[in-house]
C-alpha cells in the first residue's frame, strides 16, 4: 500500500488526476475503479491476501501451476512471507520452505526483461546470507505467453522456439553482473554464483492460475465443512477481480464438457 503513499494521483488525491477525470466526463468513483482495476499493485496485494489465507494444500497447487517440469515445482510446502523494500527489485511475491524460496513476478500489461531476471538472482543472493542457502525459484505469471511480454522484441522470437529457462541461461554468467547492482544488493560474485546454477525456473498465464484455483473451490466445495465456505468466498472475490480485468474467465459449459475426459 505504500505505493499510493508516494503517488496519489492514483488516488485522486491529486488536483492533476481530478482535472483529468472530469475532462474525460467520468465521475471520480468511475476514474478510481477504472484506474484500480486497471494496475498491478491492487492486483499483487490481492494475490498476497490470498495466498496468506489459502490452506497450504491450494499453495502447493497453485505453485504447480508454474511447473513443466517436477524439478522446477518445491518439493515441500511453502509460507508467504514479507518483502522487505530493495533498492533494486521488489518481488510481488515471497514464499518460503526451511530448504526452498519461490520469487514471483506478476505482469499485467509491462514488458518483462533479462535485467528484471538478474536483479531477482540477486535478491536470492542477499537472502541467502541468513540464515542459510535455500534452493531458488523465479516464476512468471503474464497476461499471454512469456515470450509475448518480453522486451526487447527481437527475442520474442527465440524465447518462443527454445522456452525461457533456455534462453536465459547462457544469458545468466555471473561476470555479467555489474559492480555497482553487486553493491546494491551487497553480494559478491561467488554468492551469487550458486543461485545461477540452481535457479528453477517456472511461467505461467493467468488464465492458467485462474483456473487452479477454479478446480481447488470446487474440491473444497465437494469436501464440504467450514473450509469450503471460507475458500468459496475467498476463490470466489479473487476470480471475480481477475475477470473484471479480463485476465480470467470461466469456462462455459460447452468447453468444459469438450475438455472433459469422457468427451469425444
Amino acid at each position: 500500500m505504500e505505493h499510493y503513499l508516494w503517488e496519489p494521483q492514483h488516488l485522486l488525491k491529486t488536483l492533476g488526476s481530478r482535472v483529468a477525470a472530469k475532462a474525460r466526463g467520468e465521475t471520480l468513483i468511475a476514474t478510481f475503479y477504472r484506474t484500480i482495476r486497471s494496475q498491478e499493485v491492487p492486483l499483487n496485494l490481492l494475490f498476497n491476501v490470498f495466498l496468506r489465507l489459502a490452506p497450504a494444500r491450494v499453495r502447493t497447487r497453485l505453485l504447480s501451476g508454474f511447473a513443466r517440469e517436477p524439478s522446477s515445482l518445491p518439493a515441500g510446502p511453502m509460507c508467504l512471507v514479507h518483502a522487505e523494500e530493495q533498492k533494486y527489485i521488489q518481488p510481488d511475491v515471497l514464499l518460503e520452505s526451511d530448504t526452498e524460496r519461490v520469487l514471483i513476478e506478476m505482469k499485467v500489461g509491462h514488458h518483462l526483461t533479462l535485467d528484471q531476471v538478474r536483479r531477482y538472482c540477486l535478491l536470492h543472493a542477499a537472502r541467502n546470507l541468513a540464515p542459510h542457502y535455500k534452493i531458488p525459484f523465479l516464476y512468471f505469471l503474464t497476461r499471454g505467453r512469456v515470450h509475448e511480454n518480453w522486451h526487447p522484441e527481437s527475442a520474442k522470437a527465440e524465447i518462443r522456439e527454445q522456452g525461457l529457462e533456455a534462453y536465459l541461461r547462457p544469458r545468466l554468467a555471473v561476470w555479467e553482473f555489474e559492480p555497482g547492482m553487486l553493491a546494491k544488493a551487497g553480494v559478491t560474485k561467488q554468492q551469487v554464483s550458486p543461485v545461477l546454477s540452481d535457479l528453477r525456473i517456472g511461467v505461467a498465464t493467468w488464465q492458467e492460475i485462474g483456473d487452479v484455483i477454479a478446480e481447488e473451490a470446487t474440491n473444497c466445495a465437494t469436501a464440504g465443512g467450514d473450509l469450503a465456505e471460507v475458500m468459496t468466498y475467498l476463490t470466489g472475490d479473487f476470480l471475480a477481480d481477475m475477470e473484471r480485468r479480463s485476465l480470467w474467465h470461466a469456462p462455459s459449459a460447452t468447453s468444459a464438457s469438450e475438455d472433459s475426459p469422457r468427451a469425444g
